[in-house]
């Protein structure tokens, strides 16, 4: 008679296993799984940073003939707005921000708004509540400086004409900066008549300028100028009998312009994680600044 343990494929111990893997209750599971699904760390949380940063500008341009030499003296009042949008369903995580301007450190000042940033520290944290939905300011600074290379450039020649040289005409020559992220927009140029022309003589000659004879000033109105473009625009009046043949009378310029992409300044804006913190920072800058511009 044969020994039926010697003609077995399986000892005991494998036919055990066996067993196990057919009598599972979840098919396909690995062995000591109940439910069949594996399981995932949970992805850790995000937030969204939108700094916004806009700059009013002052500025007077020395009248110089020569593009290369033509400076801009400037004051800027710069406002710094953060918004956050954050996975965290009870509060926004805090984050680092950074401002500075390596070129013009000494007349830059910083101002933090202390409601939502710790300066009690070395770094600036910033903590906006969960129920802060639209930007909200977070620093200001004051800057003023020198600067070549305005986002736009204001130029005027006047030349007397006729027998005697009774007449003159005034030309204006604006210019966009082709280094300009973004166009300009709503431009308002206004020239003040001087007392030494006979104001009722004046005629707009190019563009489309409105002469408001009661404030002696001329306007005109540009709803856009695309970076590196120009424009001209001009007018020609009488001038009194008592000023010389040879002087040329003076013509004041203002401007003003916006721009939704620029800023005059070269301050520089960051936003950080706070170390040790499990959420992930996605950072969006934003760049605006009015420009109110002046050609004495």
């Amino acid at each position: 008679m044969m020994d039926s343990s010697k003609n077995k494929l399986f000892s005991d111990e494998e036919d055990s296993i066996f067993d196990a893997l057919i009598m599972r209750s979840t098919p396909g599971a690995p062995l000591g799984s109940t439910d069949g699904k594996k399981k995932e760390k949970p992805l850790p949380p995000k937030f969204n940073v939108n700094l916004h940063i806009h700059e009013e500008v002052s500025s007077i341009q020395e009248k110089k003939n020569d593009m290369e030499d033509i400076v801009s003296h400037v004051l800027i009042e710069g406002t710094i707005y953060a918004q956050v949008h954050s996975s965290n369903a009870k509060k926004n995580p805090p984050f680092i921000l950074q401002c500075s301007n390596n070129e013009n450190s000494e007349e830059t000042k910083f101002r933090y708004n202390e409601k939502l940033v710790d300066v009690g520290g070395e770094k600036k944290v910033v903590q906006i509540p969960k129920v802060t939905l639209a930007r909200t300011q977070v620093a200001s600074y004051q800057s003023t400086f020198n600067k070549m290379f305005m986002p736009i450039l204001v130029q005027t020649k006047v030349v007397r004409s006729g027998q005697k040289s009774e007449r003159c005409m005034v030309a204006i020559q604006l210019r966009s900066n082709m280094n300009n992220k973004g166009n300009l927009k709503d431009i308002v140029l206004a020239m003040s008549v001087p007392p030494t022309v006979i104001g009722n003589t004046l005629k707009v000659i190019r563009g489309d300028g409105q002469y408001d004879t009661l404030r002696r000033v001329v306007k005109w109105t540009l709803q856009e100028l695309p970076k590196g473009e120009s424009l001209m625009v001009g007018a020609h009046v009488k001038v009194l009998s008592t000023l010389y043949s040879d002087e040329l009378p003076n013509f004041p310029v203002i401007l003003r312009c916006t721009s939704a992409e620029d800023i005059i300044s070269s301050v520089k804006v960051d936003a950080t994680s706070v170390r040790g913190s499990p959420a992930t920072l996605a950072l969006k800058k934003m760049y605006s600044c009015r420009l109110l511009h002046r050609l004495p």
